[in-house]
């Protein structure tokens, strides 16, 4: 098995629920950074979603205030993600927070 770092995703949260990142790796992506920013003049309540072969289950709500930085993972936790699997985000104002996420892919 082969073990690739890379940048998986990043971009800004919509208002209304949509997918941040599809998993595509044959075996599985460790997802190791979920790192959110909010560049806007009013705090953000952010809601994070984990869909895993067909079912979506809430996962994290996190309110981020003006210019604060918040981690969706806590230092040394590791999400799992099958091909397929989806991570899903929406935040109270468009263009507000952006979004960054690392991890693994095991081919």
């Amino acid at each position: 098995m082969a073990f690739t770092p890379k940048a998986i995703a990043d971009g800004q949260l919509p208002t209304t629920l949509g997918v941040l990142f599809t998993a595509t790796a044959a075996v599985g992506t460790y997802v190791k950074e979920l790192s959110l920013f909010n560049n806007n003049v009013v705090n953000q309540v952010i809601e994070l979603f984990v869909n895993r072969q067909g079912v979506e289950r809430s996962w994290r709500r996190i309110e981020i205030e003006i210019n604060e930085q918040a981690d969706a993972l806590t230092d040394g936790e590791t999400m799992l993600l099958e091909q397929g699997d989806t991570i899903s985000g929406r935040t109270t104002t468009a263009s507000a927070v952006d979004f960054i996420m690392s991890g693994v892919e095991e081919n």
